[in-house]
């Protein structure tokens, strides 16, 4: 699972890096309401390409975040084409958070841009449920409640399996 996440991470870096700010804005407001699916890996630039379209598209999405359309097509056109579906992963990975998130509040669009990866996700939420097992163990003489220890063995084997996926 690492290496997965590795190739992801480095792919949205890779494919991030020739875009700008703007550019990054706009995938991830069409990409409200989309479904990633394997039959269509190669699907981001239709996606654009559709949205930019004024007989298709709604708004003037260039005028909105602040870049060229041809500019970004051949920017897409010219990366990998898993380069571009793990940046189509990312664009919509955005509206599925653990937290509701809206495109239109600037904060969270930009949090979003430099956010962590998934393995920094993933390690933080190590460190967190190893300092909670601690706590727990350091309590367990405390309480000699089943309930605790069993919330103790599950938070331990959480633990085991999120440090084996890293």
């Amino acid at each position: 699972m690492k290496i997965v996440l590795r190739l992801y991470e480095e792919s949205v870096a890779w494919a991030k890096r020739d875009l700008t700010p703007g550019e990054q804005k706009f995938l991830i407001d069409i990409h409200n309401a989309h479904m990633v699916v394997p039959v269509m890996i190669d699907g981001i630039i239709a996606s654009v390409e559709d949205s930019l379209n004024p007989n298709i598209g709604v708004e003037d999405y260039p005028k909105k975040w602040g870049f060229d359309g041809d500019t970004l097509i051949e920017k897409l056109r010219d990366m990998e084409p898993f380069h571009r579906f793990c940046l189509e992963i990312w664009a919509t990975s955005f509206w599925y958070g653990s937290d509701h998130r809206d495109v239109s509040e600037p904060a969270a669009l930009d949090e979003y841009l430099r956010g962590p990866n998934f393995t920094g996700q993933i390690e933080e939420a190590l460190k967190k449920l190893r300092a909670s097992i601690e706590k727990m163990g350091d309590s367990r003489h405390q309480f000699k409640s089943k309930a605790v220890a069993e919330a103790r063995e599950s938070a331990e084997a959480a633990y085991a399996t999120l440090r084996q996926m890293l």
